[in-house]
């Protein structure tokens, strides 16, 4: 669970970086990074880079801040994590400083970054829109490091404080959950009725729906107030219609899970038609299953293990590729400006070699002359000929792998869509197995018959 705030810097920028990057709040400087700068001269870069926007603002800077929960994250993770935060946020446009504070009683980052980009000489966007995509892409990331978020949706009220406290658990969010899941697998309005009574719902239907969980005595409305404007009955009945056809956005038989019951549902004798029901659902869905197995060449559960596996190892790998592009493209673009940088700065500091009085000279074109001296020492230490490499090569080779990058995205995602299929076939099989082995006669039964 990670908090995020920002706000703009108005007056020293050089001020605020020598604070985030205090050594004793950031284990002697090891937990500081940048890019598109160095630290030690972040200040003049962001001023030299906002003198060529078109419309002066009285932000210089922002800063934002990220913080974790308590003993959830340690502090290298923390960084990687306020990095990714950075890259996606600023899409290697604007210069930052990221620095990870580890003095307090729970990790932070500290993210200052220029107001005006380094491409287009535009000034960042502080809004209400751009921060709520700051926590969202904060939430997206703990997610993707399997660390706790606290949990929102639109068009639904704020949490109470006992719902706060329950966190995950909450009864509502089980509920929400168990009506996304009905709504998935169900292709009526009936059958989605059926289903949530099969999980142990009670249900009342009116101008409203209402639900008691299994163990609660109280109905909670299926209304925008209580648990929000995708579970109102009419939302749920267009829900159910309309969720099918666009699933995973690829037009494909939409491959249904098995239906579970619980245990005290399946004990009621009142319950008999929905058991046979159930039974007839399931061998059906079995049958799809296995023959969506039979087209992919698959025949037997260790066979169907195996692809998944093979798909994962892909994905790994593809993944891992992804990365180390997105690196060479990061890097190209810092080499991009530290070269731009270089050469709009070559004459002044041809001219203050050549002055007589370079104190002087230093003073009035002093942002000039730090700007060529941080440049020419980024291209040095990577080797870069500024005689040899142009701005139009960089740019080229960036093209090509952002088309490179686009490419294993595409194949990415049907990978992936894949795996979860062939996941999706391993639960239903594996679970109509062991409903096999509870109940054999009444499934062979029901199988002669369907």
């Amino acid at each position: 669970m990670a908090y995020t705030e920002i706000h703009p810097i108005t007056a020293t920028v050089h001020k605020a970086i020598v604070y985030i990057c205090n050594p004793e709040k950031t284990d002697d400087k090891l937990l500081v990074s940048s890019f598109g700068c160095a630290p030690e001269t972040a200040h003049v870069d962001f001023a030299f880079t906002r003198q060529n926007a078109p419309i002066q603002s009285p932000n210089l800077a922002y800063h934002m801040i990220q913080a974790f929960k308590p003993g959830e994250v340690s502090p290298e993770e923390a960084h990687k994590i306020g990095q990714e935060l950075a890259d996606r946020l600023l899409k290697d446009k604007y210069s930052y400083v990221i620095s990870t504070h580890i003095d307090k009683g729970h990790v932070h980052n500290h993210i200052i970054f220029n107001a005006v980009d380094n491409e287009e000489y535009q000034h960042y966007d502080d809004c209400t829109k751009s921060y709520y995509h700051i926590r969202q892409l904060s939430d997206k990331l703990c997610r993707e490091h399997n660390l706790s978020v606290i949990e929102e949706q639109s068009g639904r009220r704020g949490k109470t404080w006992y719902e706060w406290k329950q966190g995950e658990d909450s009864w509502k969010q089980q509920l929400r959950r168990d009506i996304n899941k009905s709504v998935q697998i169900t292709d009526t309005f009936e059958e989605f009725l059926a289903f949530m009574r099969a999980k142990g719902y009670q249900i009342k239907l009116g101008k409203y729906i209402s639900f008691c969980p299994p163990g609660r005595e109280k109905f909670v409305r299926g209304s925008v107030k209580s648990l929000g404007k995708n579970y109102t009955k009419e939302k749920i009945q267009e829900r159910i219609v309309k969720e099918p056809k666009t699933r995973m956005g690829v037009a494909q038989y939409r491959l249904q899970y098995l239906i579970s019951m619980s245990t005290e549902m399946l004990a009621q004798e009142d319950n008999a038609g929905m058991k046979r029901w159930m039974t007839k659902e399931n061998l059906k869905r079995a049958a799809e299953t296995y023959n969506q197995m039979v087209e992919r060449g698959i025949h037997t559960l260790e066979e169907l293990g195996k692809k998944i596996g093979n798909l994962g190892e892909q994905q790994k790998e593809l993944k891992t590729s992804l990365k180390h592009q997105e690196q060479q493209r990061k890097e190209l673009k810092e080499v991009s400006k530290y070269l731009k940088q270089y050469q709009s700065t070559s004459q002044v500091y041809k001219q203050y070699k050549k002055a007589y009085f370079k104190d002087r000279f230093f003073r009035e074109h002093e942002q000039e002359i730090i700007i060529h001296g941080a440049a020419k020492n980024y291209l040095d230490q990577h080797g870069i000929d500024t005689m040899k490499v142009s701005a139009e090569k960089l740019n080229t080779q960036m093209e090509r792998l952002v088309e490179s990058k686009e490419k294993i995205k595409e194949e990415s995602r049907k990978l992936q869509y894949e795996h979860k299929t062939l996941q999706k076939m391993k639960d239903n099989m594996e679970m109509y197995l062991q409903i096999n082995e509870a109940e054999p006669k009444q499934v062979k039964t029901v199988a002669k018959e369907h």
